[in-house]
């Protein structure tokens, strides 16, 4: 049912440009966001495909981001996931580095 909506949804509108070519023998397919989609459409899209992705290889695991308690879903490559973005795991290390810093004063 996602994946059906999902597939609905891109097809009413022009969410990528796709270009095929032969290299060596292979027939080699990249696709680019549409230059007319904005960077949050970009972002959602990216987000949709890489939840699909994860559901094909099984179920997903879901945690909650230590600094804002958001749910995220953690990149299979990471050893440790702790944050959602990058913006809270700078702010979590800020946080920390400040405590340290005053436990020394």
């Amino acid at each position: 049912m996602l994946i059906e909506k999902t597939n609905q949804t891109l097809q009413k509108r022009h969410y990528f440009d796709l270009h095929a070519q032969f290299h060596a023998g292979e027939l080699i397919v990249t696709s680019q966001f549409s230059p007319s989609l904005s960077k949050f459409d970009c972002n959602c899209i990216e987000a949709i495909v890489s939840v699909l992705e994860a559901l094909e290889q099984g179920p997903i695991e879901m945690k909650r981001c230590e600094q804002c308690s958001e749910w995220f879903l953690p990149y299979k490559r990471a050893k440790v996931s702790k944050f959602c973005s990058k913006k809270c795991r700078n702010h979590a290390n800020y946080l920390i580095n400040k405590e340290k810093n005053n436990d020394h004063h």
